[in-house]
């Protein structure tokens, strides 16, 4: 169970995010990724992606 020691040990470096969000979706959370221009801009222009 090396992934299961790894995920409590906070090394989440070792896994890409998809597997992350399976990992998350396993465990029944809702995810919400939130996309949004960094500078703000005259527009505020957001995209969000509930998963």
């Amino acid at each position: 169970q090396p992934e299961v020691s790894h995920l409590m040990n906070g090394e989440f470096h070792r896994f890409s995010e998809g597997k992350l969000l399976i990992f998350l979706k396993r465990l029944d959370t809702e995810i919400t990724l939130l996309i949004r221009d960094r500078n703000g801009g005259d527009q505020a222009a957001e995209t969000a992606i509930l998963l």
